[in-house]
């Protein structure tokens, strides 16, 4: 009885995610959208910075005073008046914070990106797609659909990479972690069966060796 429970607490653990890395953006340095404008001496181009839960969340890798990152910051900032109230943006500076680089390179290898020690700035994540690199004239379209995507989904149905990292969601939201799941259910069921089958069998056996001993008895 026991082996068989000590195996279902191995199938179990085995089922769990091995690349699950809890991860918690308040543990790290970041900015918002007017604080990153602000820090690289860029004019907003709005009156005023709304934040929500009901928005979508833009992360976004990037380095102090890289020209491409700048160039993300200036779309987003002449896109704000008419899109604003659908995205907010949490920016992590890399260059000069060893904490923030050290989560782009897990991040990027949680993603899938080849080489994700090599990483450049600004890495854009945006539900579970990710920009690598930025020019408007190559991303722009795409970061505005990526944008629409999510926030026309049910906030409970959005892709967050740090939820994703935590968890061991994968990135690409296909049906392999269902069939997963489903096949430790089965495994978990059959199991269970093992166990109640075998509990009878002994119980039958114990009936069966009570009556031997009544009849012996008479």
């Amino acid at each position: 009885m026991k082996r068989i429970l000590i195996f279902i607490a191995t199938i179990l653990c085995l089922a769990l995610p091995l690349n699950a890395k809890a991860v918690s953006v308040d543990n790290y340095n970041t900015l918002n959208l007017e604080e990153a404008l602000k820090a690289e001496k860029i004019e907003p181009e709005f009156d005023e910075y709304v934040e929500n839960d009901d928005q979508v969340i833009i992360y976004v890798f990037r380095g102090q005073g890289c020209q491409f990152c700048r160039g993300f910051l200036n779309f987003i900032n002449g896109i704000y008046e008419d899109e604003g109230e659908k995205f907010r943006i949490v920016s992590f500076e890399t260059w000069n914070d060893a904490t923030n680089a050290t989560l782009l390179v897990d991040t990027a290898e949680f993603m899938g990106v080849e080489e994700p020690e090599k990483t450049g700035v600004p890495f854009i994540i945006i539900g579970d797609k990710y920009f690598p690199g930025f020019t408007e004239e190559r991303y722009g379209d795409a970061v505005l659909e990526a944008i629409d995507e999510e926030y026309a989904k049910d906030k409970e149905d959005r892709y967050d990479i740090f939820e994703a990292m935590t968890y061991g969601k994968p990135v690409s939201k296909n049906t392999s972690s269902g069939l997963k799941i489903g096949g430790v259910i089965i495994i978990a069921v059959v199991a269970v069966g093992i166990v109640i089958v075998y509990d009878t069998i002994r119980f039958n056996k114990l009936q069966d060796e009570i009556s031997k001993l009544n009849k012996k008895n008479k």
